[in-house]
């Protein structure tokens, strides 16, 4: 055997009795490094929903948290980059002199990026 490869380990599973069945107790090996924040639960919720495989394979290859992470941050900064972006494109009116259209405009970016970022990075 090489230096590479890895001797397999099976996993040692327990059970608990959910009526007539037994299933499996199944939890992520490690703790999150980091806060898990919103983008992170969305994809998560996302990926129970619609990608259950996907989501297994990342629990059982023990990745999970640090997907969800990597999801969170890349969602983050991709919010941040297109708000620059569109407060260059359509300019903010003045905060002091027009308050409420100014929290209306920026209400408004910031729902545009938001549902841009969605669909970009957790609903795929």
């Amino acid at each position: 055997m090489s230096k590479n490869q890895e001797t397999f380990k099976p996993l040692e599973l327990t059970y608990h009795q959910e009526g007539e069945f037994l299933t499996p107790d199944i939890k992520p090996l490690t703790p999150p490094s980091q806060e898990i924040g919103r983008y992170g639960n969305l994809r998560n919720q996302y990926l129970k929903e619609f990608k259950p495989d996907l989501l297994m394979e990342l629990i059982f290859d023990d990745k999970i948290n640090q997907h969800l992470v990597e999801v969170d941050q890349a969602a983050q900064r991709r919010l941040e980059l297109i708000m620059e972006g569109m407060m260059k494109n359509h300019p903010a009116p003045d905060k002091k002199t027009q308050p409420l259209e100014w929290a209306g405009h920026m209400n408004n970016l910031q729902h545009l990026a938001n549902e841009i970022v969605l669909s970009e990075l957790i609903y795929n």
